[in-house]
């Protein structure tokens, strides 16, 4: 996860690492102190109070007396509960178990796997570079070719780049 994030921000994986887990710890005595964070658009941590209660000893099936306990919860918010929703016009990923039986041709023994194919026959890696760029305050993916359409002022990044910078004062997304 770590970077994942890392990658699409332009932080270094120790700043994102650092960031999630102050957060990690942010929630966490929140709720030791009774409180509920809220995060709109994505949801709420919140806390349940268990009391005192009676309970069986699994082992020995003997009864015992569980103490209270605060048991921390999370409720999906209704607008990325809907944002999640697969697009009925994808066609949905298998999962690996179902990959592993496909209906598609196998590999077997027998059949000798191709060779890896030489670079001189692939497309140049800057047409395979994938950009973030923010816009309309949202980051998104952006595919080379399509980068270079982007208006001049929108902010850009690349994996291998120090850092976010304006689309106009990079050079190959300029020159194409």
């Amino acid at each position: 996860m770590f970077d994942h994030i890392a990658e699409v921000t332009g932080y270094s994986e120790q700043s994102v690492e650092t960031v999630i887990l102050a957060f990690v710890q942010y929630v966490k005595t929140s709720i030791q102190n009774g409180e509920d964070v809220q995060i709109t658009g994505f949801g709420t941590y919140t806390h349940t109070d268990l009391k005192k209660r009676p309970g069986r000893n699994p082992r020995t099936g003997e009864s015992i007396t569980l103490p209270p306990s605060r048991r921390p919860r999370f409720k999906f918010s209704k607008k990325f509960i809907e944002g999640v929703q697969p697009d009925p016009k994808v066609k949905p990923k298998r999962s690996k178990a179902k990959a592993d039986k496909s209906e598609g041709p196998q590999v077997t023994n027998s059949e000798v796997a191709p060779p890896p194919i030489p670079k001189q026959f692939l497309s140049p890696v800057v047409e395979q570079k994938i950009w973030s760029a923010i816009v309309d305050g949202q980051v998104v993916s952006v595919p080379h070719k399509e980068a270079t359409q982007l208006d001049g002022h929108i902010p850009v990044w690349a994996k291998g780049r120090k850092g976010w910078e304006l689309k106009e004062s990079v050079p190959e997304l300029s020159a194409s």
